[in-house]
């Protein structure tokens, strides 16, 4: 009993770092980059942001779940409305999270929440994370864990790019590449980086 138990919380605990690393949307499918940028180059509170978006991926997912579990339609069919489904389902968690920053969070804090959520729930970073997490056919548990743990490496690719930038604008690189472009080379490169973890068998 004890030994399934430790095999679980390995399991979820090797879930969880391969969605912030290997796994991660930003890193292996190149999702959520304009809103990276964005959190790079803006005043938007990274923690509130990453705490929104975490909040409505994990909502989006945990309904998409269960409605992709009542709906009976054709698998083909599935295919062409998946992401439709989806969208609603955002907009769903959107309304959640809406409603309670409104009721739980104080009202000068809750402004600043509420102009960000929009950015942190419709952008492709959440729907990428989501359809990776179901079509890797994870349990609902799993699902939640690599959610949550997708969040987590945004956060994780921020802080690299932030740390990044700040060398970025050294006079050593060429006029033309700085900037967007000059960012984009440096993600490429921490993706590969991460990338040869799988290597080692770093894989779920």
């Amino acid at each position: 009993m004890l030994e399934n138990v430790l095999s679980l919380i390995a399991r979820f605990i090797l879930l969880a770092i391969a969605a912030m690393t290997v796994e991660s949307a930003v890193f292996s499918k190149g999702v959520g980059i304009s809103r990276l940028l964005l959190l790079v180059e803006s005043p938007v509170d990274t923690a509130v942001f990453t705490g929104l978006m975490i909040s409505t991926t994990v909502l989006s997912g945990i309904m998409y779940y269960f409605v992709m579990r009542w709906l009976v339609i054709p698998e083909q069919t599935v295919l062409y409305i998946r992401t439709l489904i989806l969208i609603v389902c955002m907009s769903l968690a959107f309304l959640t999270v809406f409603i309670f920053s409104i009721k739980l969070i104080p009202r000068k804090r809750a402004k600043k929440t509420i102009s960000t959520l929009p950015l942190a729930t419709f952008n492709n970073m959440v729907l990428g994370a989501v359809l990776i997490s179901t079509t890797s056919k994870f349990n609902l548990a799993e699902m939640v864990i690599f959610n949550i743990g997708s969040g987590l490496g945004f956060l994780f690719a921020v802080i690299l790019v932030k740390e990044g930038y700040k060398k970025q604008k050294s006079n050593d690189i060429p006029i033309a590449f700085r900037g967007i472009p000059i960012t984009l080379i440096y993600l490429g490169a921490v993706a590969l980086a991460l990338y040869g973890f799988t290597g080692f068998g770093f894989n779920i």
